[in-house]
C-alpha cells in the first residue's frame, strides 16, 4: 500500500502514481485500494476504476458515494470532486437532477462550480456547461462562463458541445449571455464553424429580437467582415427605432464612432427624448451625455440648438438639475470635454458665447486651435460676427478696460481709443464713456502669443448710460 495516502490523494503530483499503482493491483486488493482512495478523493477513485477492467459493483458503490459528496454544497471541495466523479462515470442525469433541485443558486453553489473548473480543463468546462443547459437554471450557465478562466481550443469534441450550447442560448433568446460567452473566449470568427450555419441568416434573425440580439448581430457582422452586407446604418436605424435606453445609447455612440450623421431615426429619437417630460426621456439624455449628443448633431444646427436649449433650460431649474443629479463641477468638466467632440466650429462658437461662461476665452481659443482645423486669421474672422456686450471698468488716457458680460476672460479686455468709434477721432475715452457704461463691441483680432482679444466698439449700440462725445469734437 501507499504510505500517507490521505495526503497524497489530495496532492496532484501523486495522482498519476496512484492511478498506476491501482492499475497494477488485481481483484480484492484493487477494490479495497480504490475504496480507500475514495474516502479521501472520490474523483481520483473514479479515475482509477475507469482506467481498468469494469467492476459494476464497485462502480455502483462509488457512484452512490460521489452523489453523497456532490449534493453537500456547503463543503465545496468534496462537492466539486463528487460532481467530477459523476461526470467521469457519465452519470449525467444525476448531475442534472442535483443542479435542477437547487431552488435559489447562491454563493455556495458558485464556489462548487469554481472548484469544478479549478484545473481549467476545457473538456470539463464544456461538459458541465452542456449539463447546465439541461436544467432550468440559466444562472448556472452564467456562473460557469464567468468562473472558467482557461483556454477554449476548438477541437471536434468541444465544437460539438459548443454547437449544442450555442443553439440552446439562441433558442432561449439569451443573446446577452451568448454575447458574453463569445466575447470572453473570442469566438466571433468561429461562430459559423461551430454552428455549421450561415452567419448572415443568424444575424438577420437575432437583429430583430431585442437590443441584445441586435448588439450581438452587429458584433458578428463586424468580426466576420459582413458590414458590407448589412452596413452600419442597418444596425443604427434598428436601434434608434426602439424605445429602450440601451438602444438609444448604442445608436448614438455607434453613429459617432462611424461618423454617421443625419439619420432621421436618430434625429427623431433625440428630439423625442429632449421633449419628454418623463423620467425615461431624462434618463436617456443623462446616460448619453451632452458631448455625445452635440457630436452627433454637429452637422445639424437645428438639432444642435435643441440640445443646447435643453441643457440651458434645466441648468436654470434647480428641480431638474437635482433630478438629473448633476453638480456644477461635473458640468464644468463636461463642457471642457465638449470641445473635443464637436466637429463644427460655428456650432461650437455659438455655444461658447451663449452657454459656456465658465472657461476663460483665452483657454477656449487655445483648445479650438488644437482641436479644430482652423487658424488665428480664420478664427478671428468667424468671431467678428458676434455682437458682444461689456461694462467699462477703468478709463485711461489711451483707452479703457472692459469686462465682457457674455463670456469669461483671464484679464479685462482693452479697448483702444482708436477703436471707440469709426466716425471721429477721440482725444480721451471719457469724452465717449463713463465708468460703468454698458457698451457693445465685437472681436477684431487675437494676439498670437497670449490669445488676448482685440476689440472694437459698435456705434449702433447706445445704452442709457452711454455718453455721446461733445458736438465740437466731431467732424465730418
Amino acid at each position: 500500500m501507499i504510505r500517507n495516502l490521505e495526503h497524497k490523494a489530495n496532492d496532484e503530483k501523486y495522482f498519476k502514481s496512484i492511478r498506476y499503482f491501482s492499475h497494477s493491483l488485481k481483484g480484492d486488493k484493487r477494490r479495497e485500494f480504490i475504496e480507500l482512495v475514495a474516502e479521501y478523493n472520490i474523483y481520483l477513485a473514479a479515475q482509477c476504476i475507469m482506467s481498468a477492467e469494469k467492476d459494476e459493483d464497485l462502480e455502483k458503490r462509488l457512484i452512490g458515494k460521489a452523489e453523497y459528496f456532490a449534493q453537500n454544497f456547503l463543503q465545496p471541495e468534496n462537492s466539486a470532486k463528487g460532481f467530477l466523479a459523476l461526470a467521469e462515470f457519465e452519470s449525467l442525469k444525476t448531475i442534472v437532477n442535483l443542479f435542477s433541485n437547487i431552488k435559489h443558486p447562491n454563493n455556495a453553489h458558485l464556489q462548487v462550480i469554481s472548484k469544478i473548473f479549478e484545473n481549467r480543463q476545457p473538456d470539463i468546462f464544456c461538459s458541465f456547461l452542456s449539463i447546465f443547459t439541461k436544467t432550468d437554471k440559466t444562472i448556472l450557465i452564467q456562473f460557469a462562463i464567468n468562473t472558467y478562466n482557461g483556454e477554449l481550443p476548438i477541437n471536434n469534441q468541444i465544437k460539438d458541445q459548443l454547437n449544442l450550447i450555442f443553439k440552446h442560448l439562441l433558442d432561449k433568446k439569451l443573446f446577452g449571455l451568448l454575447d458574453t460567452f463569445i466575447e470572453k473566449f473570442k469566438l466571433h470568427s468561429d461562430f459559423s464553424y461551430i454552428l455549421g450555419d450561415n452567419t448572415e441568416n443568424i444575424i438577420r434573425q437575432i437583429s430583430n429580437e431585442g437590443f441584445n440580439g441586435l448588439k450581438l448581430g452587429f458584433k458578428l457582422a463586424k468580426s466576420n467582415e459582413l458590414l458590407s452586407v448589412f452596413t452600419v446604418d442597418f444596425f443604427i436605424k434598428k436601434a434608434a427605432e426602439r424605445s429602450s435606453k440601451k438602444s438609444f445609447l448604442f445608436a448614438i455612440t455607434t453613429a459617432n464612432k462611424y461618423n454617421v450623421k443625419k439619420l432621421k431615426q436618430i434625429d427623431f429619437a433625440i428630439e423625442r427624448a429632449l421633449e419628454s417630460h418623463g423620467k425615461s426621456g431624462k434618463n436617456k439624455i443623462k446616460a448619453i451625455g451632452k458631448h455625445a449628443l452635440l457630436e452627433y448633431s454637429s452637422e445639424n444646427p437645428q438639432l444642435s440648438n435643441k440640445v443646447l436649449s435643453y441643457y440651458d433650460s434645466f441648468w436654470s431649474d434647480g428641480t431638474d438639475a437635482q433630478a438629473l443629479q448633476r453638480t456644477k463641477e461635473y458640468e464644468r468638466k463636461d463642457e471642457e470635454r465638449l470641445i473635443y467632440s464637436l466637429k463644427n466650429l460655428d456650432v461650437y462658437l455659438d455655444f461658447l458665447f451663449e452657454k459656456n461662461k465658465r472657461i476663460p476665452i483665452e483657454r477656449q481659443i487655445y483648445e479650438i486651435l488644437n482641436n479644430f482645423d482652423t487658424n488665428l486669421i480664420e478664427l478671428s474672422h468667424k468671431l467678428r460676427r458676434f455682437e458682444l456686450q461689456g461694462t467699462v471698468k477703468h478709463i485711461l488716457d489711451y483707452g479703457c478696460y472692459v469686462k465682457p458680460s457674455s463670456f469669461r476672460t483671464e484679464k479685462l479686455l482693452f479697448l483702444h481709443k482708436n477703436q471707440i468709434t469709426e466716425k471721429t477721432e477721440v482725444n480721451h475715452p471719457n469724452e465717449f464713456f463713463k465708468k460703468g457704461a454698458l457698451i457693445s463691441f465685437r472681436i477684431i483680432g487675437i494676439n498670437r502669443q497670449n490669445h488676448r482679444l482685440n476689440i472694437s466698439c459698435l456705434d449702433s449700440f447706445k445704452p442709457e448710460n452711454h455718453l455721446s462725445p461733445p458736438s465740437e469734437s466731431r467732424s465730418d
